[in-house]
């Protein structure tokens, strides 16, 4: 945002809120500036002379209220210009020398890329280039916070250390963790979680903590504002019973702040920590080495457009697959203290406690139930999409090898070879949009069951509100609890959904990594049916030559 835009912004939310403040204050005002302050608590809310809040006294023509007002819209303005000076772009360090980028016409035209014999020493003198700038990025959170993404001094060094034999890391046993049992989704990912964890194990034990934390939050959370609401509820000045509690009222206010503020920076600290892009850095070495290890008939299996989708996104799925363990006991931890805090402010009401627990168990119970009997489907599709994906770019980079050492005579007709192209393209983005949607329903109909739940516990809470039964601070705790859960429960939805499409990348992975193709593994047709003559073969993959479409 621009230097004054934050700050505008808050001035004319100013002018508005000091509007209605007034509007609303104005007869308290009057009467007190008229002497007409009866002491009623019911007639007059500013019934208590001897508090300036409570009495509406004016000082300069404004009320207490409405000075505090004026200071936290003060603050919040001197905040925004602050901010506007201090997270200024960093132009200056950003083109320095450096690390200044290229552009990227420039990049690619170094003589590293000018022929396949390229020397060693040229390609790793462009890497060390690349790698001197890395040293002065940063993630820190002040950093990135004031606009900041680099630093003038260098870090420290980022060069990936050696790594031993893919055997040796794989412990002799196959990819993962010696499973033998392919075929079964739950078995390959928990192999591949437990492979992982060995690997990984002091990082992995302080995401598990960070994440737990922030399951913990939202029951938190609603503990809080239900509490404020009961806090406020007592000091209306319209009750007879009603108590200065200003204090109280600020402790769960700040609270409320401070529990969402440290679950942001939980989060925060949780992607710095977490060994996602250093799995995603090792796996990607690694395949690297057993693809160049491939020897025929595996190596005709894995063309460069096929090893491309695997790199870029086989890899980046499975990761996904292992950071769901995180997300896992998030959840588990969540629907935990969730289940406490609905039991905590319901002690006092059983009736109201059963209905809450039996809503929030056949939640849990449908959510599985959904997620089991759609396994199948996604699956299917998660391994179709895989497929078509690795097809349609294998398709891709197999056009451009053959169309860049091709003769003249028999180079490819370009908008034929690309509409072949393209129709596999078209295929793949069916089996995308086909899976989208199944995720897109699985995880919609978890939250619709959520959504049903939540009007069934609104509905008897506000009943009982109305019947005098239930305290509204009671009631807007538990709707904060249900809210919670449903947000809960689409998370499940995901990770589970995230797991199966891991699952489907990992089979790939290990395919590479084991150097064994496994036939049949995912009950899929033999393609031998749809094999073509040899003299139709080249022109079925790359498309019509130049030749083959002329006059002669």
């Amino acid at each position: 945002a621009k230097s004054w835009y934050l700050p505008v912004c808050s001035s004319a939310s100013f002018v508005a809120t000091m509007s209605t403040s007034s509007a609303d204050l104005l007869p308290g005002l009057v009467a007190n500036a008229t002497g007409q302050a009866s002491g009623d608590p019911y007639g007059n809310p500013f019934a208590n002379p001897a508090d300036p809040f409570e009495s509406g006294a004016v000082f300069g023509g404004l009320t207490p209220t409405m000075w505090m007002a004026i200071g936290f819209v003060a603050g919040v303005s001197m905040t925004c210009f602050a901010l506007s000076w201090v997270c200024k772009s960093g132009k200056k360090l950003r083109e320095g020398t450096n690390f200044r980028r290229m552009s990227t016409t420039s990049f690619y035209s170094q003589d590293v890329w000018a022929d396949s014999d390229a020397s060693p020493a040229a390609l790793r003198r462009f890497i060390s280039d690349g790698l001197r700038a890395e040293r002065h990025m940063t993630t820190d959170c002040w950093s990135l916070y004031t606009n900041r993404p680099w630093l003038e001094e260098e870090g420290g060094d980022v060069s990936v250390p050696e790594l031993g034999s893919n055997v040796e890391w794989m412990n002799g046993l196959e990819f993962p963790n010696g499973v033998t049992n392919r075929s079964d989704v739950w078995s390959m990912v928990w192999n591949f979680w437990v492979f992982l964890w060995g690997k990984k194990k002091s990082d992995a034990r302080i995401c598990v903590f960070l994440k737990m934390f922030e399951g913990v939050c939202p029951a938190i959370s609603a503990h809080f504002l239900s509490h404020l609401i009961k806090e406020l509820n007592r000091h209306n000045p319209f009750v007879p019973t009603h108590v200065d509690n200003m204090w109280q009222v600020t402790q769960c206010a700040f609270a409320f702040m401070v529990v969402n503020v440290l679950a942001d920076r939980a989060e925060f600290y949780y992607e710095r920590a977490v060994p996602g892009a250093s799995v995603r850095q090792e796996l990607r070495q690694r395949l690297q080495a057993a693809f160049l290890e491939m020897k025929e008939p595996e190596s005709s299996m894995w063309p460069v457009g096929r090893w491309a989708s695997l790199m870029n996104v086989d890899v980046s799925n499975a990761v996904k697959c292992w950071m769901t363990l995180f997300s896992s006991f998030e959840i588990v931890t969540s629907a935990i203290s969730l289940t406490v805090v609905t039991m905590y402010h319901t002690r006092n009401d059983v009736a109201v406690m059963i209905t809450c627990l039996s809503v929030f168990a056949i939640l849990y119970a449908s959510a599985y139930a959904n997620i089991r009997l759609r396994k199948p489907n996604v699956v299917d599709l998660a391994v179709r999409k895989r497929d078509w994906r690795q097809s349609f770019t294998s398709i891709g980079a197999m056009q451009l090898l053959y169309q860049r050492s091709a003769k003249a005579s028999e180079r490819l007709v370009s908008l034929e070879a690309a509409a072949l192209f393209g129709n596999g393209a078209q295929v793949y983005r069916k089996r995308a949009f086909h899976f989208y949607f199944i995720r897109l329903i699985s995880a919609l109909a978890t939250t619709e069951m959520s959504l049903v739940a939540n009007f069934s516990v609104m509905l008897v809470l506000g009943i009982g509100v109305v019947r005098h039964e239930v305290d509204v601070a009671e009631v807007v705790a538990i709707v904060s609890i249900a809210n919670a859960l449903k947000s809960s429960l689409k998370d499940v939805a995901t990770l589970w959904l995230d797991l199966i499409e891991g699952y489907a990348s990992l089979l790939s992975i290990s395919m590479v990594l084991n150097h064994k193709p496994f036939d049949d593994l995912e009950g899929g047709d033999d393609y031998s049916d749809y094999a073509v003559d040899s003299d139709d073969e080249e022109s079925a993959m790359y498309g019509p030559s130049a030749s083959e479409n002329s006059d002669d």
